[in-house]
């Protein structure tokens, strides 16, 4: 009997434990203007984030990266405009 309520107890335990998970990240600009994100950047960031019964609180710092330029912003969409055009003639063949 004593061995089963420590049996019980023991999975409580590791029941309430937190999940936790820190490290690197990307930090996006929230600031972008495009519907298509051609014009979105990032930079490097650290998060930590903690989940614990049913509440999950995450935070992310990190400097705002600088806004992208015009020329890569036409970069950008002149890559994705080849790249669906390759996409394109790969599937018609």
């Amino acid at each position: 009997m004593i061995h089963a309520a420590r049996l019980r107890i023991a999975r409580l335990l590791r029941a309430i434990e937190p999940w936790y998970h820190w490290g690197e990240t990307s930090v996006l600009r929230i600031n972008t203007h495009r519907r298509d994100f051609a014009d979105e950047s990032e930079g490097p960031g650290w998060q930590f984030e903690i989940q614990w019964f049913g509440f999950h609180l995450g935070i992310t710092v990190g400097r705002t990266p600088p806004a992208a330029s015009p020329a890569v912003i036409q970069s950008r969409i002149a890559w994705r405009e080849r790249d669906a055009a390759n996409q394109h003639r790969e599937f018609a063949l």
